[in-house]
């Protein structure tokens, strides 16, 4: 097997077993490994430091849950596709 699939299988193990442990709260805090609104935010600071546009497109690539995505308005970018492996997350 694979180092990449050895790493997709305990990811996914990881957020299946942390929703099942947690429940599903209502902001997803837990799921993540919690501070759901300040990782977000800061993520998204970094962006605009480092030069996001509203007129850019993101692609959020290991998006999880949504935390960058819940802190950006339409004021911030065009357009947004986040991915996950964890449909769970998704």
């Amino acid at each position: 097997m694979r180092w990449i699939d050895h790493f997709k299988q305990a990811y996914l193990r990881s957020s299946k077993n942390l929703i099942e442990a947690g429940g599903r709260s209502a902001d997803s805090s837990y799921e993540v490994g919690g501070s759901f609104d300040a990782i977000g935010y800061l993520e998204k600071q970094l962006l605009l430091h480092h030069g996001l546009m509203p007129n850019h497109s993101l692609v959020d690539i290991g998006c999880g849950s949504g935390r960058l995505l819940s802190q950006l308005g339409d004021e911030d970018i065009a357009s947004y596709l986040g991915t996950d492996i964890s449909a769970e997350l998704l």
